[in-house]
């Protein structure tokens, strides 16, 4: 009897540790899962907010479109030709663009239009956080996006309210803007597609019985156009130099070519402040070209890609063993 009540007593703890270490088995389990699901989800987000517009550079080519701009009109041509045939080597595989319809085409079109609009936020938010790699052809880059949203805005069905108004688009859209956005992005949205950029007034008015659109309307009919004087003021300070020294007709913005042999690249949205000064061998000869993220300068037979939020990183290339 004894010998069995020792056996019982030995079994009853050893149970109990069984039991014990079986509860902290499954609670480190559920906790490694929660950390782990936790990361996933950081990853997803993180992921989520480069995720489009990194797709949009890795898949198209609009490098013609960029040149179809005149900033360029004062780059030495025959380096300037090096560079294109440089990065259009780059870029043989990808699609070039002719125009905006090619974007994610393959899409549906609610999911398209989804991801066009998600690039576009991007951008604004790139620049808000002044990173300046990714908004250096912000403006070519918001034509494409621009024309697409209209052109998806004018497949959706007429509404009577439309009539007479004076914005370009139609209640359905902003349905779909207040169906699938928060009201800080749709303002965003709004403040990009409607507004009149030379006197800053936006074309939108009236309610349309959305609580996040109408609210954004309110505060955009607030804003007071410039005047005809401060139109002028704005075009004259355009047209003034930033660096004394810097080349005729130099507006490649952020980058400035100075005839001291030296690019200076400022921050646009930080009252131009200089961010980085690059020294090159002879302004005349070198050539400069601001493509998606990345500044590109041919100087003195090399080529040089420099890239990352204030430009710090720098790839040095031989042109002649690219050719």
């Amino acid at each position: 009897m004894k010998k069995g009540y020792k056996m019982k007593k030995l079994i009853i703890p050893l149970v109990l540790l069984t039991i014990s270490c079986g509860a902290k088995n499954k609670e480190n389990t559920t906790l490694k899962n929660k950390e782990d699901m936790k990361k996933v989800k950081i990853q997803n987000q993180n992921k989520k907010e480069t995720s489009s517009l990194e797709d949009f550079f890795k898949k198209y080519s609009y490098l013609d479109y960029v040149f179809s701009n005149d900033r360029y009109d004062c780059i030495n041509v025959s380096s300037n030709n090096i560079l294109k045939k440089y990065i259009k080597n780059k870029e043989k595989n990808l699609i070039k663009l002719r125009d905006s319809s090619q974007i994610f085409e393959n899409l549906p079109k609610e999911e398209r239009i989804k991801k066009i609009i998600e690039i576009m936020l991007e951008l604004l938010k790139k620049e808000e956080e002044h990173n300046l790699d990714w908004v250096i052809n912000k403006l070519e880059i918001m034509e494409y996006l621009v024309a697409e949203i209209s052109e998806y805005n004018n497949g959706l069905p007429n509404s009577n309210i439309d009539a007479g108004r004076k914005s370009f688009y139609k209640k359905s859209f902003f349905e779909f803007l207040e169906k699938n956005y928060s009201k800080e992005e749709i303002e965003k949205i709004l403040e990009t597609i409607t507004i009149e950029v030379e006197h800053g007034n936006y074309y939108i008015d009236g309610r349309y019985g959305l609580k996040k659109i109408d609210e954004v309307i309110e505060k955009l009919e607030k804003i007071e156009p410039i005047t005809s004087e401060e139109w002028t003021e704005n075009e004259n300070r355009g047209a003034e130099k930033f660096f004394d020294n810097q080349i005729e007709d130099s507006f490649c913005s952020p980058a400035y070519i100075l005839k001291n042999n030296k690019i200076m690249i400022v921050d646009e949205y930080n009252n131009k402040k200089v961010i980085k000064e690059i020294k090159i061998m002879d302004y005349k000869n070198v050539s400069l070209i601001l493509y998606k993220n990345i500044i590109y300068i041919y100087d003195a037979g090399k080529i040089f890609e420099y890239s990352g939020k204030n430009f710090e990183n720098v790839k040095v290339v031989e042109s002649r063993n690219v050719f």
